[in-house]
């Protein structure tokens, strides 16, 4: 497969060091600005992996969205998310100017997805 443009993934696991947009000094000091919009300013300067399930969503779904790509691949997003997130998660994709991945398992999300869906089955 062969694709051109930048692409950012977000797995289905929390973030790890080292994982793209989270090198030593982002994991150790925080995002920054880079969470504007997902995560609240008095997380943006915490380490990493001293913030909660959600919030350590929210970083990855934060510096996905900061690194510009025109393919977002996203595993499960709404994983570790509480339900103001996700509804403010669910408008966001629906808003994506790109081409959006998503693999879910999540009923609400699936049910009111608004875009196309491909539907696998064994």
């Amino acid at each position: 497969l062969s694709v051109s443009g930048r692409i950012a993934v977000v797995p289905q696991r929390l973030p790890r060091p080292g994982d793209p947009g989270l090198g030593e000094e982002t994991w150790g000091s925080g995002i920054g600005e880079v969470g504007a919009g997902v995560l609240h300013p008095a997380y943006w300067s915490r380490r990493v992996g001293d913030l909660s399930a959600g919030n350590q969503r929210r970083v990855q779904l934060a510096v996905a969205a900061a690194a510009a790509p025109e393919i977002l691949i996203i595993d499960e997003p709404t994983n570790y998310l509480d339900l103001d997130t996700m509804e403010a998660l669910e408008a966001a994709l629906a808003a994506w100017g790109g081409t959006l991945l998503v693999a879910s398992h999540d009923r609400w999300l699936i049910d009111h997805w608004a875009g196309r869906r491909l539907v696998l089955s064994p």
